[in-house]
């Protein structure tokens, strides 16, 4: 039997106040912790962004803040990658911010040999910006894919968006807004909605998602 690689943990530290994001939809792969920091005004959150927080169970935690005064959230979120690292030093540490003074804190994390990265949003997340699966990778799925011609423009995008729905496992989108958007960060944020919305349709066509209505199921191929 093949022995599988322990995925790295990814803790994402949502500064709210900076970036009060509506989602967390690419978040809710069992690789995720999510910690949403609520500054003392924050004291309301959507309630799609709250039901998605939930189904995350315990690896998704609020942490209010009631205290004022200048940069108190960020003091926080500070402490917290702190006591994270120390229990989990290979783990990946993300800060969702727009404030460029977290920057410092990033670069003595990564001095100390700790995964670290502030990104201006949840999609700009390193782990969504990498490159496609190493072709060697690819190959691999290429002969079950049924319907692909070896020079259409489309291959590429198919197969990176495939491997991240077959990676992803029980955890895949269940609703077609929350599939375009995992389309659109595997293919790349540069690229148009359109182009994500025909990457889902070609999906269709090539019958790796079934549509029934509203509904949607996958057939995915298999990887030996």
């Amino acid at each position: 039997m093949t022995k599988k690689t322990a995925m790295k943990t990814n803790y994402v530290l949502i500064d709210f106040e900076n970036r009060p994001v509506k989602s967390i939809a690419l978040l809710t792969g069992e690789q995720f912790r999510v910690y949403l920091f609520l500054g003392r005004n924050n004291t309301k959150v959507e309630t799609g962004l709250a039901m998605e927080m939930q189904s995350l169970g315990d690896r998704g935690a609020y942490v209010k803040i009631e205290s004022a005064g200048e940069n108190v959230l960020d003091f926080h979120v500070a402490y917290y990658i702190g006591e994270l690292a120390a229990s989990d030093q290979d783990g990946f540490f993300h800060i969702i911010s727009g404030d460029k003074t977290f920057d410092p804190l990033i670069e003595h994390i990564k001095g100390r040999k700790i995964f670290a990265a502030r990104s201006e949003s949840i999609e700009e997340m390193p782990c969504f910006r990498e490159p496609p699966t190493p072709p060697p990778a690819r190959a691999k799925l290429k002969p079950t894919i049924a319907g692909t011609a070896p020079d259409d423009p489309m291959d590429s995008w198919i197969e990176v968006v495939v491997e991240e729905l077959i990676a992803r496992g029980e955890s895949r989108p269940v609703r077609m807004k929350t599939l375009i958007s995992t389309i659109h960060a595997r293919i790349g944020k540069d690229r148009s909605p359109k182009e994500a919305e025909a990457v889902r349709d070609a999906l269709v066509a090539r019958k790796i998602i079934l549509l029934d209505g509203v509904k949607f199921s996958y057939k995915l191929p298999k990887v030996k």
